[in-house]
């Protein structure tokens, strides 16, 4: 477990590297601009983190949990959720605009992928949880959607949008039909079945 200073200092050199993000690519940040930003020596760094790479895998996660601290445990209101995310991304767009588009799209698609998926799984979950769908179908289900998901998430912050639309609101509201809709499909196709076949 980090102590208060430990974490303050990993803190410190996030901060600086989200701050030069902002402004240029990934591959032409340096550990000294970090240090020099942050105010922590580069023994200090190197102490901590192998790499800028595994300083921004730390950045991109600490973001995704104070943002989404429940890991998908508690979805109480699925808009309201995906609004808060792209609240997020809406903010931090250059950033993560650079990440996607040079060799830090590694991190961000991993991260929006795997903390995206939690939320996924439980509005899954608890919309089909009276239906007999095998197990295989269901893991299915929940990677279909979330890469779902997170392509509409990418586009939305590479092109400002997705074709015309531009409101993240709008864009949650599409989401939320279409995937309301093919859910319906699918629970009725399998409601009542005792074996089921695909």
């Amino acid at each position: 477990m980090q102590n208060s200073a430990t974490k303050r200092t990993i803190n410190l050199l996030a901060d600086s590297l989200k701050n030069l993000l902002n402004v240029k690519e990934i591959n032409k940040i340096t550990i000294n601009e970090i240090t020099r930003d942050s105010g922590v020596n580069r023994q200090t760094f190197y102490y901590h983190f192998h790499d800028i790479y595994e300083l921004c895998s730390y950045m991109i996660e600490r973001d995704f949990q104070e943002l989404m601290p429940s890991g998908g445990t508690e979805v109480t209101d699925w808009k309201s959720t995906m609004i808060t995310l792209l609240d997020y991304l809406e903010d931090n767009k250059n950033l993560y605009k650079r990440l996607i588009l040079t060799v830090g799209s590694y991190y961000i698609n991993q991260f929006i992928h795997d903390n995206l998926k939690p939320y996924v799984k439980a509005y899954i979950a608890k919309y089909i949880r009276f239906t007999n769908i095998y197990n295989e179908y269901l893991e299915f289900l929940y990677e279909y959607y979330t890469a779902s998901f997170h392509g509409c998430i990418v586009d939305w912050i590479l092109f400002d949008g997705i074709n015309s639309v531009t409101d993240k609101n709008n864009l949650v509201e599409l989401i939320y039909m279409t995937v309301e809709g093919s859910l319906e499909h699918i629970v009725e196709r399998f409601k009542g079945k005792s074996e089921i076949t695909v």
